[in-house]
């Protein structure tokens, strides 16, 4: 599941970014609108940071405290033992 979000994200960030010549506002564009791709831009890497920090660091180290704690099974099967606890 996660490298189809992972996938799924590479493309919307593509096509986004092709759509807005590579966060590149035109030469003759006006103010605001250079603005909003500057700003879009920034909000590019934000995202892609975060996107980073929570897969690469939060989300394996909830899955470690979860199994370490609780006796949570494989990585594949935490999501359906939560769902079990949270349901208990």
């Amino acid at each position: 599941m996660d490298l189809l979000i992972d996938y799924v994200m590479k493309i919307h960030y593509r096509a986004v970014r092709g759509l807005l010549n590579g966060y590149k506002a035109p030469d003759d564009a006006s103010d605001e609108f250079k603005e909003v791709v500057y700003r879009l831009s920034e909000f590019s890497r934000d995202l892609r940071e975060h996107t980073h920090v929570e897969n690469d660091f939060i989300y394996p180290g909830v899955l470690k405290v979860l199994q370490d704690s609780f006796g949570l099974g494989t990585i594949s099967t935490v999501d359906e033992d939560i769902k079990i606890m949270c349901n208990a």
